[in-house]
């Protein structure tokens, strides 16, 4: 019920629109523009109304008309709240966590800010690629979805490299059949937290950063004297067994 009265809603703004820009164009005129305060509508439909906030009010825009027009409600410029960031903050349900391009979806811990859901996009053709690596129409339709907008244009390529090996020890081309010798070392648990992708050099590689640096130095510094060899597919070490076709020993 209560969808269907939204819907009847945004059918009769679309309506009202359509006819304010009929009306203006027959008359030939713009209507004057009104001041709207805190809370009050904002935007323009046509010819026939706008809007604009006073002094130290944004317009936080709720519906897009394309040519149409465009509505939202002014509100002011600090009640958007911050999202993401290091403790990952979250927005109301309503609301999605918007970065800006320069934030990289949030990477290294940087904010965005709480923005409206959009309720209505036009059939604007203006492809993005969502901070969910997926392609949409229009930031419009990125935002619809709850999604912030990556980059423009058609989403990359996906990565180039994988993670691979018995233990998830190494990280190789997508092509490579990544096997290795089911031999578990305690420094593999550091690349659970690592990063696996394409390198300055072209290669794919382990991107090295302080704190896998340290793991690496700490766990080999305990280096056990003999590695448990499991055979592949084999859950426990069992003696005589090797790794697939390599010797025993460390790698």
């Amino acid at each position: 019920m209560h969808i269907h009265m939204r819907l009847q809603q945004h059918r009769l703004r679309l309506r009202l629109a359509g006819h304010g820009l009929i009306l203006g164009v027959l008359l030939g005129m713009a209507a004057p523009a009104f001041a709207a305060s805190e809370g009050e509508y904002c935007g323009y439909l046509g010819y026939s109304w706008s809007a604009a906030c006073d002094t130290d009010l944004r317009c936080d825009i709720r519906w897009s008309l394309g040519f149409l027009g465009q509505v939202g409600v002014c509100s002011a410029e600090d009640t958007a709240a911050t999202c993401g960031g290091l403790q990952g903050a979250g927005c109301a349900e309503d609301q999605f966590c918007d970065f800006a391009l320069e934030a990289s979806c949030g990477a290294a811990d940087r904010t965005g800010t709480c923005t409206e859901i959009p309720e209505i996009c036009t059939l604007e053709s203006r492809p993005v690629c969502g901070c969910d690596d997926k392609p949409y129409a229009s930031p419009c339709d990125a935002h619809s979805h709850g999604i912030a907008v990556a980059s423009e244009g058609a989403c990359a390529p996906s990565s180039p490299c994988k993670i691979a090996g018995c233990s998830g020890e190494l990280c190789v081309a997508q092509d490579d059949s990544g096997i290795s010798p089911c031999i578990f070392r305690p420094e593999y648990a550091c690349y659970r937290a690592a990063t696996c992708e394409q390198q300055s050099d072209g290669g794919c590689g382990w991107t090295q950063t302080p704190e896998l640096t340290q793991c690496l130095e700490k766990e080999r510094a305990v280096e056990p004297e003999q590695p448990a060899e499991l055979d592949a597919g084999s859950s426990t070490p069992e003696d005589g067994d090797v790794g697939i076709g390599e010797p025993r020993g460390p790698l």
